[in-house]
């Protein structure tokens, strides 16, 4: 689906927004209610679990990376991916850690984007990366002070 060029960027945008976000978010939900990092789930759940977080991990950095490079104008995809990512680092960020790299380059890159929901919730992602990971304080107060001018009619 993602790498099929013949599929319109609106149409992923959709199956992102319907279908993938909403499912990942009541599986981890589900998950955490559980509280399942004590319980000792079926090894099947886990191989499910790290397997559709590895996969979409995989599927949204191939895609996002290739996009870059590629001319996709659709803020609408982009905001849907930055929601996933969102997700994904606020629920499974300690299984993410090798890709920190790719995740923030990726929320970094929408900062000063032009359509400013694209731009919001690319904060909203270097916020929860902030949050979740190790970040140096120098980054800390570069999103910090570039979030409060955001809010300046001069911005």
């Amino acid at each position: 689906l993602w790498c099929d060029r013949s599929i319109s960027v609106e149409l992923k945008a959709l199956v992102l927004r319907i279908v993938i976000t909403p499912v990942l978010t009541a599986m981890l939900h589900e998950l955490r209610r559980k509280d399942w990092r004590s319980v000792q789930l079926p090894t099947s759940l886990c191989s499910i679990r790290n397997f559709a977080i590895g996969n979409l991990l995989g599927i949204l950095v191939h895609f996002a990376l290739d996009a870059e490079g590629a001319d996709v104008k659709s803020e609408g995809l982009w905001v849907e991916l930055l929601k996933l990512t969102t997700i994904l680092i606020e629920s499974a960020g300690s299984q993410l850690v090798e890709h920190r790299k790719d995740l923030i380059k990726f929320a970094w890159g929408h900062l000063k984007s032009e359509d400013p929901t694209t731009r919001l919730w690319g904060y909203i992602n270097v916020c929860n990366f902030i949050a979740v990971y190790e970040t140096p304080p120098k980054i800390v107060l570069q999103v910090y002070v570039a979030l409060l001018r955001t809010f300046q009619p001069e911005s």
